[in-house]
């Protein structure tokens, strides 16, 4: 019931007082109308600073094109030019048949040339072989050199034991002569140990 008074006070208050022809605009309009009006400048503002930023990088366009036009070349330069140029080509096609003798000597000497590096690939085989025979000399003449050494002290500690061998020989002989000398002394068929040696 409280909500049926409400309304019929507010029915009254309209009633009593009419609405004033700003207050005709719905409550949509005038919560969001200025939001929709600020929307729609800043879109405006953003297409005419695109259209600026767009006319700016044109005009940079055409004064770009403006100085490459500056460096293209007159027509009479042009022509000068490529008469210079035509008859440079002309003596260079005189020239074409010392360029193909060229040419041929050219062919020869790389001829000979592949021929010699074919001769000194060859030379270098060679040579590497005999320098792997070389090494495997040396290496045999140092394995003999090494048996040789070994050998001669070999050979040398043979030599001093046969020296002592022999003094000790020796010294046997004079003890048993002597011993011979003191068992019989009185016989004349006496044996010489010594010269039997």
């Amino acid at each position: 019931m409280p909500a049926t008074i409400s309304y019929t006070a507010e029915a009254l208050r309209l009633a009593a007082n009419p609405p004033k022809p700003e207050e005709k605009i719905s409550v949509f309009w005038r919560v969001f109308g200025g939001t929709i009006l600020s929307i729609t400048a800043l879109v405006c503002i953003q297409a005419y600073q695109s259209l600026m930023s767009s006319l700016h990088e044109v005009r940079a366009d055409q004064n770009r094109m403006r100085d490459a036009a500056a460096d293209f070349v007159k027509k009479d330069e042009f022509s000068s030019r490529s008469s210079t140029l035509w008859n440079r080509v002309q003596e260079l096609q005189s020239l074409q048949s010392s360029v193909t003798v060229a040419s041929s000597k050219l062919t020869a000497a790389e001829a000979a040339l592949a021929a010699a590096e074919r001769e000194r690939k060859e030379l270098l085989a060679s040579v590497a072989a005999e320098h792997k025979e070389v090494l495997t000399l040396v290496a045999t003449v140092h394995g003999l050199k090494d048996k040789d050494a070994l050998l001669e002290k070999k050979l040398g500690d043979a030599e001093t034991e046969r020296k002592e061998l022999l003094k000790e020989l020796q010294a046997l002989r004079e003890r048993l002569a002597k011993l011979e000398g003191q068992a019989q002394p009185t016989t004349t068929g006496k044996t010489n140990y010594s010269t039997r040696f």
